[in-house]
């Protein structure tokens, strides 16, 4: 019978240690021959001012709104409804248009609150349009924005406590030819 074979239980490390060397070798002469490539990074200009402190849009359990603002000597805080919040954000973005604005709610607030705040923070002006030709000063401009559906829904009994109504088939069909008039009146030459 034949004698199992034993495994070896030995590796010869001196050839992997000589590769090695001459990788080091290697490595030491070519390095100090080799250019570095060089990276132009973007700079970024330093402002001599200091950045300045977010407003903060307060929503109170009660859904009233405060603006606050802070500064580095003073802090003030007012009571304003949602159209005087939006003139005094606008008005002060005029002078500070880096600014950050902060949306601090009370954690009983609907998240509804929040989000009607947002949306009346985030609607810029320019994505309210008016036909130059009908425009008259004083009067109320027909717009080709959200206002149609926000005057439908102020012209209804409704307490804009509750969850809205459904808007009628018509409204929907009418804002989306005021919006569809809208990108054809901005793309056409």
């Amino acid at each position: 019978m034949p004698r199992p074979r034993r495994a070896m239980s030995e590796i010869n490390v001196v050839p992997y240690i000589d590769v090695m060397l001459v990788l080091l070798v290697i490595f030491m002469i070519t390095a100090p021959l080799v250019n570095p490539g060089v990276i132009e990074l973007p700079s970024v200009g330093k402002s001599s001012l200091p950045p300045e402190l977010p407003l903060e849009v307060v929503i109170k359990a009660d859904a009233s709104l405060l603006l606050r603002e802070r500064s580095k000597s003073a802090a003030s805080e007012r009571a304003v409804s949602s159209a005087e919040l939006v003139a005094a954000l606008r008005q002060k973005q005029k002078t500070h248009p880096d600014q950050a604005v902060v949306i601090a709610a009370d954690k009983n607030v609907r998240y509804e609150e929040v989000l009607k705040v947002m949306d009346e923070l985030l609607t810029p002006d320019s994505s309210r349009f008016w036909p130059a030709d009908t425009y008259r000063v004083g009067a109320s401009p027909q717009s080709f924005d959200k206002q149609y559906v926000r005057d439908y829904l102020l012209n209804l009994p409704w307490d804009m406590k509750s969850p809205p109504p459904a808007l009628p088939p018509e409204i929907v069909r009418k804002t989306q030819e005021k919006y569809t008039e809208a990108l054809r009146r901005l793309t056409s030459n």
